[in-house]
């Protein structure tokens, strides 16, 4: 919804964008860290992750393994 609104809209597109420049630069520079939930879940997992994102129990994102290794 972030992106999405001033899209859809117009209004506060200049705003967002430099956002998101700004965010890029940072991407770009290293300096952005991504958060992963400890847990994985298997395919037929899948409801179980989706209960633990629900219930604000996930540190960060969320993975589902399509395939085992």
């Amino acid at each position: 919804m972030f992106t999405l609104a001033p899209l859809l809209t117009g209004q506060g597109r200049e705003h967002h964008g430099a956002i998101l420049r700004e965010a890029a630069e940072l991407a770009d520079a290293g300096q952005l860290t991504i958060r992963v939930d400890r847990q994985r879940f298997a395919l037929d997992e899948v409801n179980d992750a989706f209960r633990q994102v629900a219930e604000g129990r996930a540190k960060g994102k969320t993975i589902i393994q399509l395939l085992s290794e």
